[in-house]
């Protein structure tokens, strides 16, 4: 009796730490699959790690009640069963969920809430009911109850360190999100089928035949949620131009900081027109927004010289109407498919570009679909696969040109590089008549406007003279916004100056048709109803971005 007791403390301490591993390995895939729709601001991990907390919490009361009435290994098996089953929908169901929310509810923290909810309440309350229920089982004795509690909570707490390290460091990159959040169900029906009982022949014939089922809808599931994230379309899904784009999708790859899709489409959003015979247009999709864009011919060769698909690329040539020159030394913070950098090259024949990401897999992509040097370097273009403020700290070049394209839409601003102390870092890694070129998305006034007005505030703290270039001439909707930071001696230009700067290195110095962009200027100094200094201590720039 005894001896069987031991081998049902054992079973139970395995269980145990399998599913601490389940809790926090379902938590870190969690926040990837709802990245891409809802962004990755700081409401998406509250509201992941909220509704986890809360969930286990109710878990841990439910646990208890039950054992205490059904205090038997089968009703354990029961409740891990079917926290496996939950768990084998939720990489179709996170696709749903994440676009329903993001196209209907308008405040972020709501949305994060909501989905995280939906998807991870019910799994998170029946692992939480494990631990109790094990304590339980496992206690015989009233005075060593605090011994096997202690145990069994310690031993599941290290099953969750496994979980959060295997899925961070390891897995994401190595086999994806889908694969691991059918993996964290997999392991759960072993977890289930270690209840049985030897003597529970047909019971366990039952549970294998049940679990085959589960786990292979599991990876059916998982796999179907995968090709419904792979992008066919640049247009969203009511868009009557989606019914005779034919687009299609060449890669998806899912690294440490995105989910990259490369699509290649009949209509090029940079003229707003399909694209001539002969051609295509080629895009990198970083979770659900278009990064970067060029054209190929028909067979997959990117045409020379290269040529965006993407208009604000061509906005990032701005900064010369404040500096006057071609650029000579370059930095660009942001690789994107590497089309800018490429540009630069083309149209200014500029000695030294450097292009900074901090994901290496970025580069590789731009490499093999847009004809980006990686890895191996032109000896103009050097790479480096660092964070932006990092590299910024510790290079000792001097630019006169410097490109910060490290931001997008859907709350993806990495707050170090948006801040009064990191202009500061790049303001003295800068030449006395050098400029800075910072693209963001917001709108220029209204309620939309909260993130320009906090960064072109941001910016005056640090430049002398900061200049604003809408791609929209709709002040009030959210696009693409140049400014642009500059030392130059005297007083700031005017609007009727800008455009005679313009007019003068139009043609002879930028090559790129961003005329329509200068009409925009209809002032030289903006109207900033509100916004904040950004500093290391406060960027709140989640609230901003929606």
């Amino acid at each position: 009796m005894k001896e069987e007791h031991l081998e049902g403390t054992l079973r139970l301490k395995v269980i145990a730490f399998i599913c601490g591993v389940a809790v926090m390995g379902l938590e870190m895939a969690g926040v990837r699959l709802l990245e891409p729709y809802l962004g990755s601001t700081i409401y998406v991990w509250g509201a992941i790690i909220g509704i986890f907390l809360g969930a286990l919490a109710l878990g841990y009361f439910m646990g208890g009640k039950v054992a205490d009435r059904w205090p038997n290994t089968s009703a354990l098996g029961l409740i891990i069963f079917f926290a496996a089953l939950w768990i084998f929908v939720i990489p179709p169901a996170a696709v749903w969920v994440g676009r329903i929310m993001d196209a209907s509810v308008s405040d972020p923290r709501l949305a994060a809430f909501l989905a995280s909810l939906i998807l991870y309440s019910v799994p998170s309350v029946l692992l939480g009911m494990v631990s109790p229920f094990a304590v339980r089982l496992c206690a015989r004795e009233l005075h060593k109850v605090g011994n096997v509690a202690g145990s069994l909570y310690a031993i599941s707490t290290f099953g969750s360190i496994i979980g959060t390290f295997g899925v961070t460091f390891i897995l994401t990159e190595l086999i994806g999100t889908m694969a691991i959040t059918w993996g964290v169900g997999t392991i759960l029906l072993l977890a289930g089928g270690l209840c049985l009982k030897k003597e529970h022949g047909k019971n366990a014939v039952a549970a294998l035949i049940i679990a085959c089922a589960f786990c292979g809808g599991g990876w059916i599931g998982s796999k179907e949620a995968d090709k419904m994230r792979k992008v066919g379309s640049v247009f969203p899904p009511d868009d009557s131009r989606r019914r005779t784009e034919n687009g299609k999708n060449l890669e998806m790859v899912e690294s440490a900081y995105h989910l990259i899709n490369i699509a290649e489409s009949s209509f090029n959003l940079d003229t707003g027109i399909y694209t001539p015979s002969g051609s295509r247009a080629r895009y990198m999709i970083f979770n659900d927004q278009i990064e970067s864009g060029c054209l190929v011919d028909l067979k997959g060769a990117v045409l020379r010289p290269v040529e965006t698909a993407c208009g604000y690329v061509r906005l990032l040539n701005l900064g010369v109407v404040i500096s006057g020159k071609k650029p000579e030394n370059i930095a660009v913070i942001g690789c994107g498919g590497g089309v800018g950098p490429q540009m630069f090259v083309s149209d200014y024949g500029a000695k030294h570009i450097d292009v900074v990401d901090i994901d290496e897999k970025v580069f590789a992509m731009a490499g093999k679909y847009f004809g980006y040097p990686y890895p191996v370097s032109d000896g103009i273009i050097a790479s480096h696969v660092t964070d932006g403020r990092r590299f910024v700290a510790d290079s000792k070049n001097k630019w006169d040109y410097f490109i910060l394209d490290a931001y997008t839409a859907g709350g993806r601003i990495p707050k170090h590089l948006i801040t009064k102390e990191f202009f500061s870092l790049v303001n003295g890694k800068m030449t006395d008549d050098g400029v800075v070129v910072c693209n963001i998305i917001s709108a220029v006034k209204g309620p939309q406007a909260r993130l320009f007005e906090s960064v072109y505030k941001t910016m005056q703290e640090v430049f002398r003279h900061v200049y604003l270039f809408p791609r929209n001439n709709n002040y009030d909707r959210a696009g693409n916004l140049m400014l642009v930071g500059s030392n130059h001696p005297g007083d700031k230009y005017s609007a009727q100056q800008i455009m005679h700067r313009f007019n003068e290195v139009r043609g002879k110095i930028i090559r790129q048709p961003v005329s329509y962009v200068i009409s925009n200027i209809l002032y030289s100094e903006p109207e900033l109803a509100g916004g904040v200094v950004l500093t290391d201590d406060f960027c709140p720039t989640d609230s901003m971005t929606h």
